[in-house]
């Protein structure tokens, strides 16, 4: 459940001018395959705080280089949110 939101959300991040969403898989490099710049990691950062309601420092996100990871980190940070 997560996973797939996630992947929305990184969707939506990289949604065309034209509002086209593309497929986001697991392995996916943010950098290499997604074409992630520094700004394009502040609107993700952005939209998993809405989306997730949480808070997260910019320096949380700078080692996470795949959609999977991504993931993985939300799940902990919902987890952590939990106790």
């Amino acid at each position: 459940m997560v996973d797939e939101q996630v992947k929305e959300v990184i969707a939506s991040a990289i949604e065309t001018d034209e509002g086209v969403k593309r497929a986001i898989g697991d392995n996916e490099s943010l950098t290499d395959d997604l074409d992630f710049d520094s700004v394009r990691m502040m609107i993700l950062i952005t939209l998993l705080e809405e989306k997730f309601d949480l808070d997260i420092d910019e320096g949380e996100i700078s080692g996470i280089k795949t959609v999977s990871e991504v993931t993985t980190f939300i799940e902990r940070k919902l987890e952590e949110n939990e106790k």
